[in-house]
């Protein structure tokens, strides 16, 4: 897992007892989770487990039949609404197709030159409107604006999707610079980058998550079927 010597302050997010129910099925069941400023948080699960809703629920754009999201022991309501507490990057596109590359960093206050030093090629794009990106480049840029925006805590669905390998290893190197300065929850089909960077391990299962202490609990909960394919770190 993550090297957790990059925690700071403690700022703690706690979600507890989510439980969420669409059309008499029970789709979460007393669900928690918990992530930490200067630690990225892993969320796994197979498809159609509930990890996007899950996300939702806490960011407070899904009405949840239960849900308690606390912050430094503190109950929040509706956590999208408070500035620059808690971001969300959705797997759907989300950013306006109108606008240009570079208004949208000064919307998400992105400090630009610090992003464009790790991603110079970006600077070519600046003046470019949304809907002449290529569908990758998007994808990149989504993940991007919510990871270096100023929030206290980032939820990220399935950054890797669409990102081609070469961006997906530079993603990993910018959540490990930008961990130091905020909680970050993640959840991805693909499993080995998660686990090279998390902290903390949760399993979504049957609606409920399970605490991963060590990765063969994901082998004894029916995730994988073996260790074998995991990156050796």
């Amino acid at each position: 897992m993550g090297n957790s010597a990059y925690v700071v302050a403690s700022d703690i997010l706690t979600a507890e007892h989510v439980c969420l129910a669409i059309g008499g099925r029970e789709l979460l069941a007393d669900a928690t989770i918990r992530m930490a400023r200067g630690s990225i948080t892993a969320l796994l699960g197979r498809n159609g487990a509930g990890k996007s809703l899950l996300l939702q629920c806490i960011f407070g754009t899904r009405a949840a039949t239960e849900c308690d999201v606390h912050v430094n022991g503190v109950l929040l309501r509706n956590a999208y609404t408070i500035p620059r507490l808690m971001n969300y990057l959705p797997q759907r596109p989300f950013l306006p197709q109108d606008v240009r590359v570079g208004a949208l960093m000064r919307q998400y206050r992105v400090p630009q030159e610090k992003l464009l030093a790790e991603y110079p090629e970006l600077e070519a794009y600046i003046h470019t409107p949304i809907r002449e990106l290529s569908p990758g480049y998007e994808r990149l840029l989504s993940v991007l604006l919510v990871l270096y925006a100023d929030s206290r805590f980032t939820m990220l669905d399935e950054p890797f999707a669409h990102i081609e390998p070469m961006y997906a290893e530079r993603l990993l190197a910018s959540l490990q610079r930008q961990r130091y300065r905020k909680g970050i929850i993640i959840t991805d089909h693909r499993y080995e980058p998660l686990l090279q960077v998390a902290d903390t391990i949760y399993l979504l299962k049957e609606g409920r998550s399970v605490y991963i202490r060590e990765v063969e609990d994901l082998v004894v909960h029916g995730y994988l079927a073996t260790l074998n394919s995991l990156i050796t770190r």
